[in-house]
């Protein structure tokens, strides 16, 4: 999970940092949770792990979608200011593309 998160999975963010961030928060959490005791190959233990990947996959879609809306906001609102500086030739240019 932590390698989807924006921030973290830059390459400035070395492996060693994610790797001790992820233990910390396992070491962190693990105490706190009940954990239910299911049978990983009976119906319900099958069932379970299918609702968890489920959930895994559309928490990393909608950070990707709401990293991507960031993303294009920033280049939205940046463009404008950059082209002020620009003769107006060159702005009708940039505008049209």
């Amino acid at each position: 999970m932590l390698i989807a998160v924006p921030i973290l999975s830059i390459d400035a963010v070395t492996v060693r940092i994610r790797v001790f961030l992820t233990l910390l928060l396992t070491l962190l959490i693990y105490p706190l949770v009940d954990w239910p005791i299911i049978d990983p190959v009976s119906a319900e233990g099958l069932s379970e792990i299918f609702n968890q990947i489920l959930i895994g996959l559309v928490m990393g879609f909608l950070l990707q979608i709401v990293s991507a809306a960031v993303v294009l906001g920033g280049q939205r609102f940046r463009i404008p200011w950059v082209l002020r500086w620009l003769p107006w030739s060159i702005q009708a240019w940039v505008m049209s593309l």
